[in-house]
């Protein structure tokens, strides 16, 4: 139920063009322990979007300050982007 409602609200962030709110959104997606645990697929993903949003976001504090906790965070560091 959660994961849908996150789809439903990154489908309509993104038709916005809120990309900051479409990272905040995978990045609750990728909170869920069932997706933290899918290295492999699913939370590899939701890393991968996290990012891609990240960096396609104007620049704010909020913007930095996620960019920012997300380099630190130890899962980052295990995924290889293509």
């Amino acid at each position: 139920m959660k994961l849908k409602y996150y789809d439903m609200m990154i489908q309509h962030a993104l038709h916005h063009g809120q990309y900051l709110d479409v990272a905040k959104y995978y990045y609750k997606v990728w909170e869920t322990p069932s997706i933290k645990e899918d290295v492999n697929d699913k939370g590899k993903a939701a890393l991968e979007h996290i990012a891609y949003y990240l960096v396609l976001a104007p620049h704010s504090n909020e913007q930095s300050d996620m960019l920012n906790h997300l380099y630190i965070d130890p899962a980052l560091t295990k995924l290889e982007l293509q």
